[in-house]
């Protein structure tokens, strides 16, 4: 039971952190595209690429918290 519960915390913390830097990743990313072609060109540029890969990694972690719900169900193994 006890891993049960250490599984879960796991996922929750890992869901839950995943979901905020997605969510500032691609909110960041939004207002780099608003800037192109405007005087802040260059800041909008930069934006978009650290906003898109702060996006994509907090994507990656919501992703990865799943496996800590398989492992507190009790689905060990890997499908082929």
């Amino acid at each position: 039971m006890d891993n049960i519960e250490v599984n879960l915390g796991q996922a929750q913390r890992k869901f839950q952190t995943g979901m905020a830097l997605a969510t500032i990743g691609y909110t960041v990313t939004i207002a780099g595209g608003l800037m192109l072609g405007r005087e802040n060109d260059r800041l909008g540029q930069g934006l978009l690429i650290a906003g898109g890969a702060t996006g994509v990694a907090g994507t990656f972690m919501l992703v990865d918290s799943f496996k800590h719900l398989g492992r507190a169900a009790g689905n060990n193994k890997r499908k082929r």
